[in-house]
């Protein structure tokens, strides 16, 4: 393939995504954490979509499973399985409940399908994660297209013209004939860095739709961003990312942390590190590094914030941190603190109902301030522990599917045993305001503080052969109850209590202070 193909390649990719056409050999890892779907879900799935020509001799076969029920969905759709001997009809437990490997599900499909969905650079990714909602959504839109998946260059180039609307042909061969003709024939073509043409091509592109959260990343952007899930400022406690060269920020200052006594907030840039200028050649780790030294040195950080910049010292500290922290406090209250929804905080959250459930309390205060949220499906398990079964608690709306998160119900404690109060300020968003609206659509509560964050869109990730990655939005979060779109509104506080900056330098939480005097 000449280098031109190769360079146009990554503008292909961008306009096949923005038709709405998708690759199995993509890493399709949601960074909010897709659903992963249950092996009983993913054969149901097989069997409504893929297996429905089939003589009727298949109903014949007994099965040997036992944990799989005669007269059901599974029931059926196994003996399908085991009529075209996609799988073997022994004597064992399939454990329907649990989830089902990706690189099962695309083996399974690629079977029946008579199509290998699977190439060199899906296999690592496929066999490290489970099957998930964008798996299914990946073999529907397979079907839609008549088995028209595109599988290397060649066919994106022969596909192009039959893909795109008329309009869309011209406006590409226009583009085409720019990139053509400025690498022929400008004055000064020896110079121009394809790579960077075609970056900013993209980037501009991106920029017109008007989303802040659909971005792409130039191979070491890219690297520094997938890093930046796992990275957080182990002396100072706040969680940082760089989405964009420069663009050095912080996700969240963890509650009562020297960046948050420090008055660093969501989403301040952080332009030097002990006047070393953060630049375009800069990259996440070395940022990183930069802040990281022993516990109670300082660190001199030049913050932007909005207009404004300034410089602010912070003692670094090693502190332990919880995803949830609880504790009983005076006039029958129980303080419950849940500073992230990352993987271990169900059981966490768990624990701190517990602990209420066998205390003395009558009143308790839920804190999601500065909880950026993260992971949709701990909030769902969360919310499980005390909303009845079946009830709704949010609706996904992708663009050709919906995804129903209703309570599973694990009947810990009766909230409606308690007075609800609850934490809140504009750095709580997403997971955490799920859990507000979920609270307030079952129960009377109180909020206290400020407005919420409102981010209630989903992203994902999708990486290319060259390494960079595009993450863009594909869904849309709403309240169950209202259908609330969440995305241009806020969650108003029932009382609004200013924090100031001698608060925190002083230590005094002036919100919780005033629920204790006040409820």
């Amino acid at each position: 393939m000449t280098i031109f193909k190769k360079t146009l390649s990554l503008f292909i990719i961008s306009i096949l995504v923005l038709s709405n056409i998708f690759f199995v050999d993509a890493n399709y890892n949601d960074i909010s954490r897709y659903r992963d779907i249950t092996r009983e879900e993913a054969f149901i799935f097989i069997w409504q979509r893929l297996l429905q020509d089939i003589p009727p001799s298949y109903k014949y076969i007994e099965l040997n499973y036992k944990d799989v029920n005669k007269n059901t969905k599974i029931y059926d759709s196994f003996q399908r399985l085991v009529y075209f001997d996609i799988i073997k009809n022994i004597n064992t437990n399939i454990w329907l409940d649990k989830t089902l490997n990706a690189y099962i599900f695309y083996k399974l499909s690629s079977h029946i399908l008579d199509r290998d969905l699977i190439n060199e650079f899906s296999l690592k990714n496929l066999k490290s994660r489970n099957s998930n909602i964008w798996d299914l959504l990946l073999i529907e839109e397979f079907l839609k297209k008549e088995n028209n998946l595109l599988i290397d260059d060649i066919r994106y180039e022969k596909e192009i013209l039959w893909l795109l609307t008329r309009e869309d042909k011209t406006r590409f061969e226009i583009f085409l004939d720019v990139y053509r003709t400025i690498l022929s024939s400008h004055y000064d073509r020896a110079d121009f860095n394809r790579d960077d043409m075609i970056n900013a091509a993209i980037n501009w592109m991106l920029e017109s739709i008007n989303d802040p959260y659909t971005t792409y990343f130039p191979p070491r952007e890219a690297s520094d961003f997938i890093e930046s899930f796992s990275w957080e400022f182990e002396w100072i406690w706040a969680y940082v990312e760089m989405e964009t060269p420069w663009d050095f920020r912080i996700i969240s200052p963890l509650s009562d942390s020297p960046a948050f006594r420090a008055w660093l907030r969501w989403w301040d840039l952080i332009i030097e590190v002990d006047w070393f200028e953060i630049t375009k050649d800069i990259s996440l780790k070395e940022a990183v590094s930069r802040v990281r030294w022993p516990a109670w040195t300082t660190v001199n950080l030049k913050i932007k914030r909005w207009d404004e910049i300034f410089s602010v010292d912070v003692i670094r500290a090693k502190v332990s941190i919880k995803d949830v922290e609880y504790k009983e406090l005076e006039n029958w209250f129980f303080l419950i603190q849940i500073k992230m929804f990352w993987d271990n905080v169900f059981s966490q959250f768990k624990e701190a109902l517990e602990a209420l459930n066998k205390s003395n309390s009558k009143k308790v205060i839920f804190d999601l301030r500065n909880n950026p949220g993260w992971y949709l499906e701990s909030v769902v398990d969360m919310l499980s522990l005390f909303i009845e079964e079946g009830k709704p608690l949010a609706l996904v709306n992708y663009l050709n599917w919906q995804v129903y998160y209703n309570s599973k119900w694990y009947d810990l404690i009766d909230l409606s045993n308690y007075e609800i109060y609850v934490l809140q300020n504009s750095w709580s968003a997403s997971a955490s305001e799920i859990m507000i609206w979920a609270l307030r659509d079952y129960y009377d509560i109180t909020s206290i503080w400020e407005k919420t964050f409102w981010k209630w869109s989903v992203q994902t990730l999708r990486e290319y052969i060259t390494w960079s990655t595009l993450k863009y939005t594909v869904a849309r979060w709403y309240t169950w109850l209202t259908k609330t779109k969440v995305d241009v509104v806020w969650i108003e506080a029932d009382v609004e209590i200013e924090l100031t900056k001698e608060d925190i330098k002083n230590n005094i939480d002036t919100q919780l202070d005033y629920i204790l005097k006040n409820y």
